[in-house]
């Protein structure tokens, strides 16, 4: 790793920075919580005593998840197949593996909406590709969780976390064995909110969030404090 500078980076810290500082100041904050940042991008992080303490990212964001245009984990000799069969040089097949992957190449469609309404209508792709999406990010607060010894809270952020309750549902659907329970109407109801929004059970599940993110918020926050110091 050091000699190749190759290491697992991860991604998103900003994002979770964001929503971690916003939990600590509404005092909602727990030791063990998985942030879902879910967009175009999407990852998994968990979250330990306020720290990071693993991203489902590594060493690019290719990593992880199925995207919106990225196909997330693979094998690596994955990697000369598609070479030999898309008939590319290596950055021809990187920008398969980014632009032309994940959703968009299971379900024709980078778009969570319009793969929703053609499922709908009885789309078997658009239906696979919204599973598919679902039961990654569900294995992945899974194995996070297993990482930490357990869960106490989850969080979804981002534009997809934030506005799409079909995916979130999708989700929690998998993750009864975590003591993750949604609240239906408290879900369909909550789409791009202003401030954290329990989506969960109060009685019967570990508390669920939504907590929309401000990058742009914390990047001139960190600018002011380093230039304060300069």
């Amino acid at each position: 790793a050091d000699r190749f500078e190759i290491k697992r980076f991860g991604y998103h810290g900003i994002s979770v920075s964001s929503v971690v500082e916003k939990l600590k100041s509404s005092r909602k904050l727990t030791p063990r919580v998985v942030i879902c940042h879910l967009g175009s991008g999407a990852s998994v992080t968990a979250v330990h005593g306020g720290k990071s303490y693993d991203n489902s990212m590594g060493y690019s964001p290719l990593e992880g998840l199925v995207m919106a245009t990225r196909g997330g984990n693979i094998t690596p000799d994955v990697f000369v197949v598609l070479k030999q069969v898309l008939q590319a040089e290596d950055d021809g097949v990187l920008d398969y593996l980014n632009h032309e992957s994940g959703l968009k190449g299971l379900g024709g469609s980078d778009d969570i909406r319009e793969l929703a309404k053609r499922e709908q209508m009885g789309d078997a792709k658009a239906s696979l590709a919204l599973d598919t999406y679902a039961y990654h990010v569900a294995q992945m607060i899974g194995a996070m969780s297993a990482g930490m010894g357990g869960i106490d809270e989850l969080v979804f952020t981002g534009t997809v976390g934030e506005r799409s309750a079909i995916i979130r549902e999708r989700i929690l659907s998998r993750l009864g064995f975590l003591d993750l329970d949604i609240a239906k109407r408290a879900n369909a109801s909550c789409m791009q909110p202003e401030d954290i929004t329990l989506i969960s059970r109060k009685a019967r599940s570990k508390p669920v969030f939504v907590v929309p993110t401000d990058e742009q918020r914390d990047i001139a926050l960190r600018t002011q404090s380093l230039l304060s110091m300069s």
